[in-house]
């Protein structure tokens, strides 16, 4: 009984030092830069001109909207004017490089916080479905 019983706890053992491998793995697969877990999260569907313009910079319910006097909708502030989704998208698109959010005028605005103005900046999880649809080639989808 003792020699099951010592083999069953040296088997527990190296059991519980195989789980404690499968964690140490499991926790270095899911260790990866913030950039690509935020880059991670953003979906196709959530990618779009439309989710963009309609839940994040003329949205008056989300915090880092674009709207409001001086802003622009309504208005255009330094060429680019939200008061359509068509005008949105046209005005826009002049200040970013379709495939590349790094040389677009847009996200590094808006990555300093210097936009929008008076507002929090947009989250980074936000920014990153705006990178996604530049990268995209920044379809009017």
């Amino acid at each position: 009984m003792f020699g099951a019983g010592g083999s069953g706890g040296a088997g527990a053992s190296s059991t519980s030092a195989n789980d404690a491998g499968a964690a140490d793995a499991a926790d270095n697969r899911d260790a990866r830069p913030a950039s690509d877990a935020a880059s991670a999260e953003v979906t196709t569907s959530e990618a779009t001109w439309t989710n963009i313009y309609n839940r994040m910079l003329n949205n008056q319910g989300y915090a880092s909207n674009c709207t409001g006097g001086g802003c622009h909708n309504p208005g255009s502030q330094k060429g680019l004017s939200l008061s359509s989704q068509s005008t949105g998208y046209a005005s826009i698109t002049k200040m970013l490089v379709p495939g590349s959010p790094s040389a677009s005028k847009v996200v590094s605005v808006m990555s300093s916080g210097s936009m929008p103005q008076a507002r929090p900046r947009m989250p980074t999880v936000d920014l990153n479905v705006i990178k996604a649809w530049i990268t995209a080639g920044a379809p009017d989808n």
